[in-house]
C-alpha cells in the first residue's frame, strides 16, 4: 500500500471477506441505513439460524492509530461470528447475554426498515420475531437491539422468554438507554447549508426518538424556530430551519445523495422541538434502482 491508510470502504471489504470465510456463516450483506455496519447470517435450520450485526467504526478507529495490527483488529471482531457459527452448526440457539442484569446494559431503540424486520421473520421460518412497534412513517418501525462491544443484535421473542421479562419493560429499558446516549452528545454542528448530526454508532436517526435529549444538543437560536429533519441514513440526521424555504431544493437533493446505499428513509418531517410530523412523503424503494 506503500504506506497509505485503507480507507474505510476498503477496511470494510476486508472485513467483509474474512466474516465470508468463517465455516457456517452462509451471508454477510451490508447493514441497510449504516455505512460502518455488515450483518452475518448463519447457516443452519431456521429454528437455529441466526444473525449478527458488526460495526466497524471501533476497528476503524483503532487502525487508524495502529495500523500495523489490522489483521488482530478483523481476527477479534470476527471472533463472535465464529461462535455464533459454531454454535448454529452445532443445533443450538445463538443467544444474548443468558441473564436480564447482563443484557439490560446494552438494550437500545434505533429506528429499522420494516423489510429489514421481514427479512428476519423469513429467515428463520417465523419463530424468531424482532421486538418493534411501528413509527410514525409506514416504512420505519422503532426496534429493540443489543448492542455490545463489536458486535449488535435484534432482541426478538426468544430473549423475551430467556430474560424473563416483557417487551413494555425491554422497550422502557431501551428508551432509557436511548435517551442516556442522546445526553452524551454530539451536538448538531452547521455544514455548509445544512446542520447535521452524524455519528457513528448508528443511533443518530434514532434520537429522533429521544426528542428532549436531541434538543439540548440544538444551538439556542434553533431551539425556538421549527426545523424539517430527515434522516437517510441511521447514522446520519439532517436539518433546515422551517423558513428557509431557499433550501428545500438543495435540501432534498443532499437526502437523495445521502440515501444511497445504506439508505433509511427519504422521508422528511417538521419538528417543532417536541412534536414530529411527517411531510411530503418521499418512500425509498421509490428511488432504489
Amino acid at each position: 500500500m506503500n504506506g497509505e491508510l485503507l480507507s474505510v470502504e476498503e477496511v470494510r471489504v476486508l472485513v467483509q471477506a474474512k466474516v465470508a470465510a468463517v465455516p457456517g456463516v452462509a451471508q454477510v450483506e451490508l447493514e441497510a441505513g449504516n455505512e460502518w455496519g455488515l450483518i452475518a447470517w448463519a447457516a443452519g435450520t431456521p429454528e437455529a439460524q441466526g444473525a449478527v450485526m458488526v460495526n466497524i467504526a471501533n476497528l476503524y478507529d483503532e487502525y487508524l492509530r495502529r495500523p500495523g495490527i489490522l489483521d488482530a483488529l478483523i481476527d477479534r471482531l470476527v471472533a463472535p461470528i465464529g461462535q455464533m457459527a459454531a454454535s448454529v452448526a452445532g443445533g443450538q440457539v445463538y443467544t444474548m447475554p443468558p441473564t436480564w442484569e447482563q443484557a439490560r446494559k446494552g438494550l437500545y431503540l434505533r429506528l429499522d426498515r420494516q423489510d429489514r424486520l421481514d427479512e428476519i421473520r423469513a429467515a428463520t421460518g417465523g419463530l424468531l420475531i424482532p421486538i418493534s412497534r411501528p413509527w410514525l412513517v409506514r416504512e420505519l418501525y422503532q426496534a429493540v437491539v443489543f448492542d455490545g462491544p463489536t458486535t449488535m443484535r435484534h432482541v426478538t421473542n426468544r430473549e423475551l422468554e430467556l430474560w424473563g421479562v416483557d417487551e413494555a419493560t425491554v422497550f422502557d429499558v431501551a428508551a432509557r438507554r436511548l435517551r442516556e446516549l442522546a445526553r452524551q452528545g454530539p451536538a448538531i454542528q452547521k455544514r455548509e447549508l445544512f446542520y447535521v448530526l452524524a455519528t457513528r454508532d448508528g443511533y443518530a436517526a434514532a434520537r429522533l426518538l429521544a426528542p428532549a435529549e436531541l434538543r439540548a444538543q440544538l444551538p439556542s437560536y434553533l431551539r425556538a424556530s421549527g426545523l424539517i429533519v430527515a434522516i437517510p441514513r441511521r447514522d446520519l440526521l439532517l436539518a433546515i430551519p422551517s423558513y428557509r424555504d431557499d433550501l428545500a431544493v438543495p435540501f432534498v437533493g443532499k437526502i437523495l445523495a445521502e440515501s444511497q446505499p445504506y439508505g433509511l428513509t427519504t422521508t422528511m418531517f417538521h419538528w417543532d422541538g417536541n412534536d414530529l410530523t411527517p411531510i411530503r412523503p418521499r418512500p425509498l424503494t421509490a428511488h432504489t434502482a
